[in-house]
């Protein structure tokens, strides 16, 4: 799943959380707390996004944008192994 703007963020999140719910309780919440990290790096990304648009300059936008990704990426292939492993 790639996010190409902060609103795509709520189908990811749940997405992501429906997968995690056949992973053992521990495995949950480590999912849980992965996800609510992002979520926060989300917030932030929707502040650099606002500005990007105001400014017409998405350098900060556009490299925040593929580090968030990236972890997308890894909580993802996280989960899937967790549900491999039960």
């Amino acid at each position: 799943m790639r996010l190409k703007t902060t609103t795509d963020w709520q189908l990811i999140y749940k997405s992501l959380l429906d997968n995690s719910k056949s992973l053992s309780p521990n495995d949950q919440l480590d999912a849980f707390t992965m996800l609510l990290n992002l979520d926060n790096m989300i917030n932030e990304l929707s502040k650099l996004e606002v500005s990007a648009r105001q400014s017409k300059k998405y350098r900060n936008y556009t490299a925040a944008l593929e580090k968030i990704n990236e972890e997308i990426d890894h909580v993802e292939n996280l989960i899937f192994m967790g549900v491999l492993a039960t």
